[in-house]
């Protein structure tokens, strides 16, 4: 079994880099996230070429399960990101990664 972890991006390197992706491309339709200060995603995220919004977790920006609007921000404050569990969470939480960092690769 082979464990690969990958260091996160926080929300401003990920915005820098589509906005990146954006001035080469301007009519690709680049969603570029929303942060706050500190390097977290904001909880609610919107397409500005679709319309489309979504509520992520704030460390991760990976969508969670609520509800998708459309020209509308959702209610993000209802919707907690997953509670983290077991041995994995645990070495994310302290070595500033997040679950879906780490790739478990059962190959031989």
């Amino acid at each position: 079994m082979k464990i690969t972890v990958t260091p996160r991006r926080d929300c401003t390197e990920e915005r820098k880099r589509a906005e990146d992706m954006d001035r080469m491309d301007p009519e690709g339709g680049i969603f570029i996230p929303e942060c706050l200060r500190g390097g977290d995603y904001r909880p609610e995220q919107c397409h500005k070429g679709t319309g489309y919004c979504w509520c992520v977790d704030t460390k991760t920006g990976k969508p969670i399960k609520a509800p998708v609007t459309q020209h509308e921000m959702p209610d993000c404050s209802k919707v907690a990101s997953k509670n983290l569990k077991g041995i994995a969470s645990n070495y994310c939480k302290t070595a500033n990664y997040s679950v879906q960092d780490i790739i478990v690769d059962l190959a031989p």
